[in-house]
């Protein structure tokens, strides 16, 4: 059977609304005896308890792989799934357990709400959550079809990836299905893991009157929504993956009542949840014609297939419709590691980013002052190694941390996260493999913080990482509350994650340079040589895209958003444009009032594209589980032997 998992991507917990989870029941003790009813515990703790300690443990415990549990933690982390199970229970039906020697299995019992009931005249999450709630057990779903199989060798008892995935897919895969319609019908496509539009106009601001329609669920069961701006005779199609892009678009027609008269911009937006959205790119400028979008946008990433490989040829160079493209990008002061991915084969401008995603040190203030005394970022950073290249200062300061019983961080995933994304090197050169420097020392620092409880063991993107934003993630050997001390993250992680998650925290954090300089996330914007070849489409294609990227007026997309004049929160990012952020006070209020622009830009500017290939989604997940299963205790010449055979499957010389 196939499976049908959600890449949740359009799933997981949205920025504009996340909700608290209690932990579950816990599993079997691990000097229990293991048997069928042990290890079907075990694994019912994880895929329907949906414990996020044990789903990490799961592929060391039973062998379910590491894709499996990769997807397990993404169906942990929706809201909606979390808000269901952890009103759910489940029994094992002790009768029905057979054991050999060489297999076991036994039936399952799952109860749990009527979700599908949950749906009817909920309007926002928090309807659903409320329908929820307000449900009576003797109206709960009764599930009495679920069977678990294991295999047993030499005593241990193991569970391949497929008999898991059956288990999750018969559980799951009906919810997340009716999730995906209503999201998609209700919630307007909000996806947590795409920057939410900031691009909203000011109350006082006239709009630009859009229409909105939605075309039919793809076989995919990924919706693509269609909006139009402007009343012109001539259409420009923006393809993209999130609102952001068509929100600026409304902004610009707004502000430019002769380019709303002349143009129709029609913005289709599709979430990538499985690719979804890079599939109908792809088709729409392999196709060519009519259909071909005149404007398109891609995210780190994935944005290399556009600039350099299978999709390069339908990029039109910035030269080709902005004038002195090199003397206003020099004005601009551009992040040198936004230029660099947005350049062809031939070292051509093909795509521009409008955000410096430099990653910083966010850290609590409280904690560090009753830590180090003072919670100063100068201070605070030279505590931590802040800017070193290494994080031996930083392993020191988690022992202070863990002294005055704190955790360093949420997860061991936020440090992976800097050193995936701050290599020199990339994985790759001349064919051959190479660990970069910063890499290979994560499995060290790995195996301090794992080996010394100096993480909260939440998993990024989880109801448990959001919780630590407000003191709430708990300590993952006592089980009790303990507060975590930093995050690490460009400003977008500030803004549209952490601001809505942070409670009573707010206002409490600080930032400083990350112990190893890092960028995070951002996205560039195309221009197909095709239409630039139409002198009309070519005219709002130069306006617009130099309106958003290099215009470093007070009137400009980079000076706006930056200053906080882009919707009514007031939200500041730390926008491309160096010359911008030095004209504008980055002060935030949840940051206490600092301005943490000179710091983000800092760090945007120490950042590098160089590590950046088409091996990174594989092989940094492989490099991340084989370094937990060093800290776990896996040798390092074993997990590092492991790793290399990963990358030979891939033809990469080992």
């Amino acid at each position: 059977m196939g499976h049908r998992f959600k890449r949740i991507s359009s799933l997981v917990l949205s920025f504009s609304m996340l909700v608290s989870l209690g932990a579950c029941a816990s599993s079997k003790e691990k000097q229990e005896e293991k048997n069928c009813i042990t290890v079907a515990n075990t694994f019912l703790d994880a895929s329907v308890n949906l414990d996020s300690k044990t789903i990490k443990k799961l592929d060391k415990e039973l062998g379910v792989g590491k894709q499996f549990v990769t997807e397990l933690k993404e169906i942990a982390g929706n809201k909606y799934v979390k808000a269901v199970m952890e009103k759910a229970s489940y029994e094992i039906d002790e009768k029905s357990v057979e054991e050999s020697k060489k297999k076991a299995s036994c039936s399952v019992i799952v109860t749990m709400p009527d979700y599908e009931r949950a749906f009817d005249d909920a309007e926002s999450f928090d309807d659903f959550k409320d329908n929820i709630a307000a449900q009576k057990e003797k109206k709960y779903i009764v599930r009495d079809d679920l069977e678990l199989e294991f295999k047993i060798k030499d005593g241990e008892y193991s569970m391949d990836s497929e008999t898991a995935g059956d288990f999750i897919e018969d559980l799951y895969d009906d919810m997340l299905e009716r999730i995906t319609d209503f999201q998609g019908m209700i919630e307007n496509y909000t996806d947590s893991n795409t920057i939410p539009t900031t691009t909203e106009l000011p109350a006082t601001t006239t709009e630009e009157p859009t229409t909105t329609t939605t075309e039919p669920t793809f076989d995919d069961g990924v919706t693509t929504q269609k909006e139009s701006y402007g009343t012109g005779a001539i259409e420009i199609k923006l393809y993209t993956m999130s609102p952001e892009v068509a929100g600026m678009v409304k902004v610009f027609m707004t502000n430019n009542p002769d380019m709303s008269a002349k143009y129709t911009v029609t913005a289709m937006i599709c979430q990538n949840t499985d690719k979804a959205y890079e599939t109908r790119l792809n088709a729409a400028l392999t196709a060519g014609g009519a259909g071909a979008p005149d404007i398109y946008v891609a995210e780190s990433d994935y944005i290399l297939p556009y600039t350099k490989g299978a999709f390069a040829q339908y990029a039109a160079p910035y030269s080709d419709f902005i004038d002195d493209l090199s003397g206003k990008m020099n004005n601009a002061e551009l992040a040198k590691y936004t230029v660099e991915l947005g350049m062809n084969n031939d070292g051509k401008t093909v795509a521009l980013a409008y955000q410096n995603t430099g990653g910083a040190m966010i850290y609590s203030a409280s904690i560090a002052k009753d830590v180090f005394g003072t919670d100063d970022p100068a201070v605070v950073q030279d505590a931590v190694g802040g800017g070193t290249g290494n994080w031996n200062k930083f392993l020191e300061a988690c022992k202070k941390l863990n002294q005055k019983g704190y955790a360093a961080v949420a997860d061991i995933d936020d440090i992976w996260n800097v050193c995936s994304r701050g290599s020199n090197t990339p994985w790759v050169v001349d064919g051959a493999l190479n660990i970069d420097p910063v890499k290979d020392e994560y499995f060290d620092v790995a195996k301090q913080i794992i080996g010394n409880n100096w993480s909260n063991e939440t998993g990024m993107w989880s109801t448990d990482w959001y919780d630590a934003m407000d003191g709430k993630s708990k300590d993952p050997k006592t089980g009790q509350i303990r507060k975590v001390f930093a995050f690490f993250g460009p400003a977008w992680l500030i803004n549209y994650s952490m601001a809505y998650n942070a409670g009573s925290t707010r206002g409490d954090w600080r930032v400083c340079q990350s112990p190893v300089s890092f960028w995070w996330g951002g996205s560039w914007i195309f221009a197909n040589k095709d239409s630039v070849v139409d002198a009309d489409k070519k005219e709002f294609i130069s306006r617009f895209f130099e309106w958003v990227t290099l215009d470093t007026s007070d009137t400009g997309l980079q000076y706006m958003w930056a200053a906080g004049l882009l919707n009514d929160a007031g939200t500041k990012d730390t926008v491309s444009s160096a010359k911008v952020l030095s004209m504008v006070d980055g002060s935030m209020d949840f940051l206490g009032g600092q301005n943490a622009f000179p710091i983000f830009l800092e760090a945007g500017n120490g950042a590098s594209s160089s590590d950046v290939t088409e091996y990174d989604a594989v092989l940094n997940s492989e490099f991340a589980y084989q370094a937990e299963s060093f800290a776990l205790g896996k040798t390092k010449d074993q997990a590092i032997a492991d790793f290399k055979e990963v990358c030979a499957s891939m033809g990469i010389r080992v």
